[in-house]
């Protein structure tokens, strides 16, 4: 596997640097590339989503840091302070290829989505979903009846 090629990185169209040094290319269009598959070496995301009035927040791994060694606890921090301001009313919470980790990494801030999301939290997993992610679905359900599992 190539230097720096992760799990999540299969997912994206992007070209890591040693597939463009040794001049691959790729069968998906970057440009119709759909927003949870962008940025594919980056474990953690967040984006706001005017359209639904919401947040979206995307996890890859619940490691303590991604391969450019940020720190998990700085992602989670800015993730607890964008819900408790007064806007999103919604969040979506996109777990689809996050590959596991800690769960103590995340598990207070699953309790503060829950308290702070006003409206609708909307769970995305997938088959790629593994371990510590797995373990988001029962805190998000257990603290709110707001929740939707996708």
């Amino acid at each position: 596997m190539p230097e720096r090629l992760g799990p999540v990185r299969l997912w994206s169209g992007e070209l890591t640097p040693d597939e463009t040094k040794h001049r691959w290319g790729t069968a998906i269009r970057i440009a119709n590339e759909p927003f949870y598959l962008q940025q594919g070496d980056e474990f953690f995301r967040i984006a706001p989503m005017p359209e639904i009035d919401g947040l979206y927040v995307q996890f890859r791994a619940n490691s303590t840091a991604d391969t450019e060694g940020r720190e998990i606890s700085q992602f989670v921090t800015r993730v607890h302070d964008e819900v408790k301001k007064p806007e999103p009313k919604n969040l979506v919470l996109d777990l689809r290829f996050d590959i596991g980790g800690n769960i103590d990494q995340t598990r207070d801030l699953a309790r503060a989505l829950t308290a702070n999301v006003r409206e609708r939290i909307y769970v995305i997993t997938s088959r790629y979903t593994f371990s510590a992610a797995i373990g988001w679905m029962p805190e998000s359900i257990h603290w709110t009846h707001n929740c939707m599992l996708r």
